[in-house]
């Protein structure tokens, strides 16, 4: 005896076709593409935004304390363009600033003290500090990168002493 199934009930059997998956695989294979095409653009974009945000933050800091100091001091002596003083009304070095070759911006009260390190974000070679002769010029560069794209940040400020006036 022949066992066969008449043509009519071979859509009874349960299960996808070659052409259902192939088109299911296609479909997710799309959607996952595109998927991790937008999650890499938005990563990007994030990680960029929030590079650019802490550099400002760390340019902001800088700004801030170099302009107190600034304020506090009778003179402002620029060593070299690397290296300035801030010294008070008795002669005493109230904080010094230096840029380093390894990209940081240090912080060293008295003069002697520990260095704090403000930022390791400074391009040393575009960095440094300007006598324009009542004052100084801190002219800072920034950078990082984000993914292989540089993000570069610049200001220029001019940061003038005190000014004392002798009560007669």
């Amino acid at each position: 005896m022949k066992n066969y199934r008449p043509y009519k009930n071979l859509k009874s059997i349960e299960g996808f076709t070659l052409v259902e998956m192939i088109v299911v695989l296609l479909i997710f294979g799309v959607g996952m593409a595109a998927f991790s095409l937008t999650l890499s653009t938005y990563w990007t974009a994030t990680d960029t935004h929030v590079k650019r945000s802490d550099i400002y933050q760390e340019l902001n800091t800088i700004i801030e304390r170099v302009s107190f100091d600034g304020r506090s001091a009778q003179i402002i002596d620029v060593v070299n363009s690397k290296n300035t003083i801030f010294i008070d009304d008795t002669g005493n070095i109230i904080v010094q600033y230096k840029i380093t070759s390894s990209d940081e911006f240090q912080q060293i009260p008295n003069g002697t003290g520990t260095p704090i390190v403000l930022s390791k974000a400074i391009d040393a070679a575009q960095s440094g500090f300007i006598d324009t002769g009542k004052g100084i010029l801190l002219d800072i560069h920034m950078k990082d990168d984000s993914f292989g794209k540089p993000i570069n940040i610049s200001t220029q400020t001019e940061i003038f002493p005190r000014n004392v006036v002798n009560q007669l």
